[in-house]
This record gives structure tokens, C-alpha cells and sequence, in this order.
């Protein structure tokens, strides 16, 4: 195989119509936080190899934050409760 972590589902051309589809994800995981006071929206580039963590005491400890984010454009995109404006976010591989 040519790249690491990819499964080819056609293992060899077979005519003219063949497509090859990639999704890239970024090496690099950047979030975004859009407040307005009253609730903050978090984004981020679409990448499997990165959760969404928060932590409560300053960057401690940190967890997993377990709401789904909705994927639009290729972008991760999850409303804060309001509750937890003062959280700490990070990705993490």
C-alpha cells in the first residue's frame, strides 16, 4: 500500500471511470470559540484522530468531553453548555 493508514476498497484500475477519493485531515488541530456570554460554540477542522477535552481545575485533569459534535463542511462544530464557560478546551490525539 502507498499510504499508511489507508484500505483501498479497488485494488487495481479497472477502466477509465475510476475515482480515488482522500479525505485529509490537518496535522495540526486548531479550535475555535465563539462566545457570545451567554453560550460558547466551539470549532474545529474535521480530524478522527482528535477528541475534544475539557477540564474544571485549571488544566489538571482533563476529559473527554462525550457530546457528539455535528460535522458541517468539514468542519466539527459543538454548542457549550452555558454552565461550562469556564472550562478549559483542548484537542488531543
Amino acid at each position: 500500500m502507498p499510504f499508511a493508514g489507508c484500505v483501498f476498497h479497488q485494488k487495481h484500475f479497472a477502466g477509465t471511470n475510476d475515482t480515488f477519493l482522500a479525505i485529509i485531515a490537518p496535522t495540526n488541530g486548531v479550535l475555535s470559540v465563539v462566545s457570545d456570554g451567554q453560550k460558547a460554540d466551539l470549532e474545529w477542522p474535521y480530524a478522527p484522530e482528535y477528541r475534544l477535552e475539557s477540564s474544571t481545575n485549571g488544566g489538571i485533569n482533563w476529559t473527554v468531553v462525550r457530546a457528539k459534535p455535528l460535522l458541517t463542511n468539514g468542519w466539527n462544530m459543538l454548542t457549550i453548555d452555558p454552565a461550562s464557560l469556564s472550562d478549559l478546551f483542548r484537542l488531543s490525539k
